[in-house]
């Protein structure tokens, strides 16, 4: 897709590049994507540019879950630039730290396309109103402003050209 408005569809879509399904939570409603597709991007109550930083925002959290899950982090020619478990080890089971622009090539992959798929929702749980910390904006919040604390938010994710 290029920067043009012409040939943009007015739908944006995630790609989940893993072998297995892949689950994320937002305003209380699980989005399901199936293994190794694209799904359009379809958030109810969310206007585009929304939709585009929730897209990031998913994005970023896939690659982290790739990592803790022990997938070494790839640059784009292929080469290990990161490996969480072997890190690790070296630091006798001490989590290791890391600079979080490393997770760009496994970001970037969530942005390009594959085939497309049907993506799923599920309604959250609903018991007394109580607050649930597994998702962070309201229907009223603009996760520019949610997520507004974040340093890196604009340099994670580069739209494909």
């Amino acid at each position: 897709m290029n920067d043009t408005n012409e040939e943009f569809g007015g739908i944006f879509y995630f790609t989940n590049p893993t072998k297995k399904d892949r689950v994320k939570l937002w305003n209380n409603v699980e989005y399901k994507f199936p293994a190794e597709s694209t799904v359009p991007l379809i958030i109810r109550n969310e206007p585009l540019e929304n939709i585009q930083e929730i897209r990031k925002r998913f994005a970023k959290d896939l690659a982290l879950e790739r990592l803790y899950e022990g997938e070494a982090v790839k640059n784009r020619e292929g080469e290990v630039v990161f490996d969480y478990k072997k890190a690790k080890e070296m630091g006798n089971g001490l989590p290791p730290t890391f600079d979080e622009k490393i997770l760009e090539p496994m970001i970037e992959e969530c942005l390009k396309p594959l085939p497309i798929a049907r993506m799923g929702t599920t309604e959250g749980k609903k018991d007394n109103d109580k607050k649930y910390k597994a998702t962070k904006a309201g229907f009223t919040s603009s996760p520019t402003e949610v997520f507004r604390e974040d340093e890196n938010r604009e340099a994670l994710g580069v739209m494909p050209g």
